[in-house]
């Protein structure tokens, strides 16, 4: 009696499995009418962190090759010197014709900010700027100050 009673359990146990066997069988099936996307079993989220990581690397490559570019830029500027060469004459006897005398007094190097030195050119009358001003010791005189030559000394 204890064997017919296991051996229907086996055989109930038998029919279940087969049942569960032949639901997964046909499974597949339901699966034909589904799109690509639906399909497609999702993304690791690991995989999508280390992809915007990757990203994120690249663009800060760029934005370091950028900046180095410029502090080398700014390196070069710092370590070169604008010279402007300056010539004062000293004019006198101012005619009614426009002749005069004229003397060169000086001949000058003085170091200049690159805005300045770039907005001078040889030959430029800068008696006007606010370097004239500076350094020129009187103003009884008509003094002119020009530019005879400039250079960046590195």
């Amino acid at each position: 009696m204890k064997f017919l009673k296991n051996l229907a359990i086996m055989a109930i146990l038998c029919m279940v499995l087969l049942q569960a066997f032949g639901a997964e069988i046909q499974m597949p099936d339901k699966g034909i009418g589904l799109t690509a996307e639906e399909t497609m079993p999702e993304e690791n989220p690991d995989k999508i962190r280390i992809a915007q990581l990757e990203a994120r690397v690249t663009e800060l490559s760029r934005d370091r090759d950028r900046l180095e570019a410029e502090v080398e830029r700014y390196r070069v500027q710092a370590e070169e010197t604008c010279v402007l060469v300056l010539r004062y004459e000293e004019v006198f006897l101012r005619g009614v014709f426009g002749d005069a005398i004229v003397i060169q007094r000086a001949v000058q190097e003085i170091a200049v900010s690159r805005e300045l030195y770039d907005s001078c050119r040889t030959g430029d009358d800068i008696t006007s700027l606010e370097l004239h001003r500076l350094m020129t010791c009187s103003g009884l005189s008509d003094t002119r100050v020009i530019v005879e030559n400039k250079y960046i000394r590195t």
